[in-house]
């Protein structure tokens, strides 16, 4: 398998788990206590699109070291340390669809489902629990990115991330921050107790039909 599937796929937990839920759980969806996470999302975001990156590969471990440090504290944080995941998370996914441009198609649909199905699985996880992912993940990162393959480049162009490409990613990332947090508060609506293997299966489906169809969807 190819290592940068399981950096991606670790990477996509701790955003679902970590950032997306837990965080969010944990400081029960209070806007004025969280407010610096999207924040530093979109600084992070507009940053890494725009910055000259000479190696990416360092980039990304200094990135994975600095989110090691800062899970320690999960889910304890400052509005400081909730600003510095933020960035941290925004800044290094535009580097990992930038890397994964030059990957097959296969390894990508492979870390999406890998990371919605353990996603899925450990939702109901409790929030204030959740510690030992936050260290785990990013620690997965940094071994599989050890072992990846990172092409080299004397210079990131800032025309890689045209202005259209990171607004839909963030508005994406905002509706289905939206919809999780939605779904995860309603106590009528409690799909990820009573229909975890539905929504793993959905979810594989869904990325299924995406990769099967992903020549159609581009015409």
């Amino acid at each position: 398998m190819n290592f940068l599937v399981i950096v991606l796929a670790s990477q996509l937990l701790y955003y679902l788990l970590i950032v997306q839920t837990g965080v969010v759980g944990a400081f029960d969806s209070h806007i004025h206590d969280i407010f610096p996470l999207p924040i530093g999302g979109i600084i992070g975001s507009l940053l890494s699109a725009y910055w000259r990156h000479d190696n990416l590969r360092q980039e990304l471990f200094f990135m994975f070291a600095i989110q090691i440090i800062v899970s320690w504290y999960y889910p304890n944080y400052s509005l400081g340390l909730l600003l510095v995941l933020g960035f941290i998370v925004g800044y290094t996914t535009p580097l990992l669809l930038h890397i994964f441009k030059s990957q097959s198609h296969l390894g990508l649909a492979l870390g999406m489902a890998i990371s919605y199905a353990i996603g899925t699985a450990l939702y109901d996880y409790p929030f204030a629990q959740r510690g030992t992912i936050a260290v785990a993940l990013p620690m997965i990162s940094i071994i599989a990115l050890y072992f990846s393959y990172v092409q080299k480049t004397s210079a990131f162009e800032t025309e890689v991330f045209p202005v259209s490409v990171v607004i839909s990613m963030m508005l994406w990332i905002f509706a289905d921050s939206a919809l999780f947090e939605t779904l995860s508060r309603s106590h009528t609506l409690d799909v990820w107790s009573h229909f975890t293997a539905l929504v793993i299966t959905a979810h594989l489906v869904g990325v299924y039909l995406a990769y099967r169809f992903k020549k159609s969807l581009r015409e």
